[in-house]
């Protein structure tokens, strides 16, 4: 009985060889397919790298720069909350300082839970707190349409708390913004724009090109230019008979310089630099005063009646 049953054994052999072999095969084929449909390699919420956004442990969007310069906005933040799901950027009105420095917020936490990185290092947040009942009142975060559009080349998404690995500052997840390192290329963009009403101009200019430096080094510049007239939505004063409040988009204006450089100086050593120059100016409105209303309204008077109120 021990005999025909290696025998047995021994002629199922060529047959469990011929599987194995066709098991093998049909790996290679399903890794090569796999390997094919990979589109962007990210280190973003993993330490280990040559990893795919589809294998790591949490989900990580990514958005390149074809889809950055076939959106319509002008305005780094409604841009990215075009095209990231989890990712909210607040437009208020009659705000304060939100009306410039609007507040961003990804999976519904706070701004200053949300932790912005620049080519992988730590971008600084603003100084104003959020006020006036905005999103994240109290709580400051980082200014998103201070980065130039033009020189992003392509923006990371961790859509997971990342505390562990980043910081207190990465509750609600992390952005890494990837500056432009192309040379030899240049791109100019115009838009120019206005709502159905008649107002609300707004216009943008831009530009990005880079010049090599010495065999593999470069060096990127981007400019960029933004200006938007204020919307008005308010009612007719009951009281008046006209229109004396505003309810709408402030008026703006702001440019930036930005540029981007690395020079690598041996197999292992690099020299690298980036950062930039952002001004935004705006001008919003404030709820309307009665002017027999001296507990929220001083009226034009003289110095004495100024200090009476006071």
């Amino acid at each position: 009985m021990q005999q025909k049953k290696l025998l047995s054994t021994a002629a199922l052999a060529p047959f469990i060889a011929l599987m194995a072999s066709t098991a093998v095969a049909q790996t290679d084929d399903s890794t090569e397919a796999v390997s094919e449909h990979i589109e962007e390699i990210v280190t973003l919420g993993t330490r280990v790298k040559g990893r795919s956004a589809t294998d790591t442990a949490v989900p990580v969007d990514v958005i390149n720069v074809e889809s950055i310069r076939q959106n319509g906005f002008t305005e780094f933040g409604p841009m990215l909350q075009a095209l990231a799901p989890s990712f909210n950027f607040s437009r208020t009105q009659i705000s304060d300082g939100s009306d410039l420095f609007r507040p961003a917020t990804l999976r519904g936490l706070g701004p200053d839970q949300v932790l912005v990185l620049v080519n992988g290092k730590r971008r600084h947040q603003r100084s104003l707190l959020g006020l006036s009942g905005t999103v994240g009142e109290g709580a400051t975060g980082t200014d998103f349409n201070a980065i130039p559009t033009a020189g992003i080349k392509r923006v990371e998404i961790l859509r997971d708390g990342a505390a562990a690995q980043y910081g207190s500052d990465a509750i609600a997840g992390v952005i890494n913004v990837e500056l432009q390192d192309s040379v030899d290329e240049f791109f100019l963009s115009a838009q120019v724009g206005q709502t159905y009403a008649g107002d609300g101009e707004s216009y943008q200019f831009q530009g990005n090109g880079g010049f090599s430096l010495g065999d593999s080094g470069f060096i990127n510049f981007t400019a960029e230019y933004r200006n938007g007239e204020p919307t008005n939505r308010a009612d007719i004063s009951p009281f008046f008979g006209d229109r004396r409040f505003q309810m709408g988009e402030s008026d703006t204006e702001g440019y930036m310089l930005w540029y981007n450089m690395a020079a690598p100086i041996s197999d292992s050593v690099e020299i690298y630099s980036f950062g930039g120059y952002s001004y935004n100016e705006a001008l919003g409105a404030g709820f309307y005063r009665f002017t027999n209303n001296p507990a929220r309204a001083i009226p034009q008077a003289s110095l004495k009646d100024f200090c009476r109120v006071i």
